[in-house]
């Protein structure tokens, strides 16, 4: 029978605590650097494997200028493989390149590992540390968390390094999708940010104990969903301004609209097509700053449960990213303190 960790207290005797847990997580130009790695501290993970996809400023020069993170908790591997989407091949979902790049790295260091973003912070409810959660849970070869996805909380910037403090609204309850702790012994690679591929016979169960193959997405109902309040909280648009720098208008790759995962979306029938797109990152490279203060606008104005009052004046894209937007955030209007209080405590 499944205990409901928001009303029972954890049974978290079944383990020893002679286990090292650690995070892996993949990086580019994000502001938040300090205040993820000392969360996740505060939860009880021993260490942290950077992988540092050219940030500028570099993860080392932001905690070397902050000055009080203990140098023996946290490893950063940087420009191993060329910059991510600057290349048709993708490395840092190569399973080999896992395999002689991270893996080691893992096995020296660690028993259990968290697989997620720096826009992504684990909350664990009652359990104090994550060794508590990870005994509570035992035994388990792949445990998956679902998402709790954080809105913009009305904010068009951010100009703080921060996105507990800032953002405090979420989703009532956890999505489908979600990240993977993993026990290292029965680790094989990876070929993607969300699950881990296993040994044989491994097991696999999610933060409701319902056991289940390899996948992206838990195969739990909605109804069982509302059971635990343990999550994965994804920061995934933020503000205003960061959503459209990170999703249209990055300088990462070659071009400035990332077209290789809209015109995904978009062979799903969800934004757009390959044409609009390709109009779409034509202009933005004549006009930049007066698309991009456009897109702000439409933003704002959109409306998407009233789709037939929505127009825009450059082949729908306006539309497009507006409703890619309200779609991560028209839900996550329930206050929601719990990293917070976690966090200031």
């Amino acid at each position: 029978m499944l205990n409901n960790i928001l009303t029972d207290e954890p049974d978290t005797n079944n383990l020893v605590n002679d286990f090292k847990v650690g995070i892996y997580v993949r990086s580019w130009n994000e502001k938040n650097i300090i205040e993820w790695m000392e969360y996740h501290y505060k939860c009880g993970f021993d260490f942290i494997l950077f992988y540092d996809d050219y940030s500028e400023p570099s993860i080392q020069s932001i905690i070397d200028d902050y000055g009080k993170i203990d140098k023996t908790k946290y490893k950063i591997l940087e420009k191993i493989f060329p910059k991510h989407g600057s290349t048709p091949h993708d490395f840092l979902n190569d399973p080999n390149a896992f395999i002689t790049n991270i893996k080691p790295i893992l096995e020296k260091e660690v028993d259990y590992c968290l697989y997620i973003d720096i826009d992504e912070y684990i909350y664990m409810d009652k359990f104090l540390t994550i060794k508590d959660l990870i005994k509570y849970y035992s035994p388990f070869d792949q445990l998956f968390i679902c998402y709790k996805n954080f809105g913009w909380d009305n904010k068009i910037s951010n100009d703080t390094n921060s996105l507990i403090n800032v953002f405090k609204k979420s989703q009532p309850n956890t999505i489908s999708c979600g990240k993977s702790l993993v026990k290292i012994n029965s680790l094989l690679t990876t070929d993607n940010p969300h699950f881990f591929h296993l040994k044989n016979d491994s097991i696999n169960k999610d933060q409701y104990n319902t056991v289940f193959k390899e996948n992206w997405f838990t195969p739990s109902t909605e109804e069982t969903r509302k059971i635990s309040n343990i999550y994965i909280a994804h920061y995934y648009t933020q503000d205003i301004n960061t959503f459209l720098n990170r999703r249209f208008f990055s300088k990462k790759n070659s071009t400035c609209c990332q077209l290789e995962w809209w015109r995904e979306l978009a062979s799903k029938g969800f934004c757009g097509n390959n044409k609009q797109w390709e109009t779409f990152s034509t202009e933005l490279t004549n006009d930049f700053e007066n698309i991009k203060q456009k897109c702000i606008d439409h933003v704002l104005i959109y409306d998407i449960n009233n789709t037939s009052n929505n127009t825009s004046n450059i082949n729908n894209n306006l539309d497009n990213i507006s409703k890619l937007f309200w779609n991560w955030n028209y839900t996550a209007t329930i206050e929601n303190d719990d990293l917070f209080n976690f966090y200031n405590k």
